[in-house]
């Protein structure tokens, strides 16, 4: 990997502003200026799904950040689904549909996938399977 991860959080879907406010001030306290492919967000009801695509101690801080204010329901490292390009939940799939989301996570593969991964692509999934990305680490080797 690079450096960075995409990791999944359900969180409560929270109704009080000044929490929300409270949250935001203290996740924005761990974000650099470059840190563009943060988060996207889709409301599912009684629950938040969030994807990060951080590097990994700033992953935890933001899990810490959700912890302390109880808001936290439940997380996953799914970088190696996501790069493996394997069938993905409902939330994963509706949330990039977005072309600004599906965007962030079209760099994000980009700049992840290793010849490794295309590789154990081809056998766990089949040639049939590559996609142009995969293809283009292909043709670079």
């Amino acid at each position: 990997m690079k450096g960075q991860s995409i990791i999944y959080f359900k969180v409560k879907n929270i109704k009080d502003e000044n929490l929300i406010k409270s949250i935001q001030f203290e996740i924005f306290s761990i974000l650099d200026e470059g840190d563009e492919n943060l988060v996207a967000v889709e409301d599912f009801g009684d629950f938040d799904v969030l994807y990060l695509f951080l590097e990994e101690y700033k992953i935890q801080k933001f899990m810490n950040i959700l912890d302390k204010f109880g808001v936290l329901l439940e997380t996953g490292d799914i970088t190696e689904d996501v790069l493996m390009a394997r069938k993905m939940g409902k939330e994963f799939t509706e949330t990039f549909e977005m072309e600004s989301f599906r965007k962030i996570l079209e760099r994000f593969i980009e700049k992840n996938l290793t010849i490794d991964l295309v590789l154990d692509k081809i056998n766990e999934q089949g040639i049939g399977s590559l996609n142009e990305i995969d293809k283009k680490i292909l043709e670079d080797i």
